[in-house]
């Protein structure tokens, strides 16, 4: 695909952010039937799911969406053969094979259209903009690193980070080295943006001003990790700048970006059809948090239509301080296999200070572990040998937050493993 076609894609989406709600329907409604009609004739999986949106004389009916069967990773990772299209549009671009990280325990390999990844691209774009990043100022990214050759002592420079600008953008590999040694890369490279997982970031941070002055960062850009108020205060502080958060998946690309004006995400509306519903598939009510289902215009050689990302959010307000009409998400919960779940029935998405926890048990990192109805365990690797510890103080702390019954335990560590792919879940079911 051409820079052209990205071109027009980012001058589209400026304007498009603040189309009317009645606009933004029948935009939404365009890309919905189009994707439907090719999907219906070309991909198996959807031949006969997606009869309900056509009436006897083949019209489009948007009223009967909710009829559409969502369906979950673990389905497409079964049917993966049936999601691919039989035929893709010219104009949808090359295809391309990609892989998830296997955070969830199995990777799937899926594939996309060159389109669908300009459409990301784009997105990713405006939400820079969004923030006021400067394109011709250096990035530096610590992530997973594919390729192996993003390593020390040099990393990896990969020529400019956007297509915005100039600025060089550096990559070191998060498998490959520690906190520490980012740290000094860090150093070294000199950029103004960061660009690593939420957990990592901070690691870094705290790992930097343990060596010396602070990193100076502009801003640090979060992605891959729900990330915590606590967490995005510490990385604001020990950074000096802003950060930025961005929500996507492997497979469907960015979904939604933080507002540069409120506390809540933007939907990435113009690519994407998101929806909260609750278990019986309705949606859920501004507030209430509900099962993510993804809907992606652009991906043409396997469309993902009413997917279930497996993740938990909350509905978001109607409108917004900033102006933009583009839906909105309170809060990005996490996976709904680590909901922590008790006697009874009870379900709850598992928070806690991490200022209150480290202010009991000073923690480098730490995991907290549901490993029966009613047992936690928490996984820490200690500051500092032989510190001083309030677990009592912690476990009652854990006990009002979580259910006043469980068992607390702790296992101190010297190490706590990130999922393939480089991300790292604070919170985990084990049963």
């Amino acid at each position: 695909m051409s820079d052209t076609t990205l071109e027009h894609f980012t001058a589209t989406f400026a304007t498009t952010e603040r189309l009317s709600p009645g606009d933004m329907a029948r935009y939404r409604g365009r890309a919905l039937e189009r994707l439907a009609r090719h999907a219906r004739a070309q991909v198996p999986f959807y031949r006969a799911r997606l009869d309900a949106l056509f009436d006897s004389a083949d019209r489009f009916v948007p009223e009967a969406w909710r009829e559409v069967p969502i369906f979950t990773r673990p389905q497409a990772q079964q049917q993966v053969d049936a999601l691919r299209a039989a035929r893709v549009p010219e104009q949808a671009g090359a295809t391309v094979e990609g892989q998830t990280s296997g955070s969830t325990g199995m990777s799937f390999h899926h594939a996309r259209s060159a389109l669908a990844d300009l459409a990301s691209n784009a997105m990713t774009t405006r939400l820079h903009r969004w923030h006021g990043l400067d394109f011709d100022k250096r990035l530096a990214r610590i992530t997973i690193d594919w390729s192996g050759r993003a390593v020390l002592p040099d990393g990896l420079c990969g020529g400019p980070w956007s297509r915005e600008g100039t600025g060089e953008g550096w990559h070191l590999g998060i498998e490959g080295s520690d906190a520490a040694q980012q740290a000094a890369w860090l150093r070294r490279v000199a950029p103004s943006y960061l660009l690593s997982y939420p957990t990592a970031a901070l690691a870094i941070l705290r790992a930097a001003a343990e060596q010396g002055p602070p990193l100076p960062l502009e801003a640090v850009l979060t992605t891959g990790e729900v990330i915590g108020d606590d967490t995005r205060r510490e990385i604001a502080g020990l950074s000096g700048g802003r950060v930025v958060d961005a929500y996507g998946t492997q497979e469907l690309g960015q979904i939604a970006g933080q507002c540069p004006q409120a506390p809540h995400y933007h939907v990435c509306a113009e690519s994407q059809f998101v929806e909260i519903v609750d278990a019986a598939g309705d949606p859920v009510p501004a507030g209430a948090p509900g099962r993510l289902v993804v809907t992606s215009f652009y991906n043409f050689a396997m469309p993902f239509i009413r997917y279930d990302t497996g993740d938990l959010a909350t509905a978001g307000a109607a409108s917004c301080v900033c102006g933009r009409t583009l839906p909105t998400i309170a809060r990005i919960l996490g996976r709904q296999r680590h909901m922590f779940t008790f006697p009874g029935g009870r379900s709850i998405w598992p928070q806690a200070s991490s200022v209150e926890m480290l202010r009991h048990v000073p923690s480098r990192q730490f995991q907290i572990a549901q490993t029966a109805p009613l047992a936690v365990e928490y996984r820490y690797v200690p500051q500092q040998p032989g510190q001083s510890e309030d677990r009592a103080a912690l476990a009652a702390y854990l006990r009002r937050q979580f259910d006043p019954r469980i068992d607390v335990s702790f296992r101190p560590c010297e190490t706590i493993a990130r999922l393939p792919g480089g991300k790292y879940q604070e919170y985990v079911r084990d049963f």
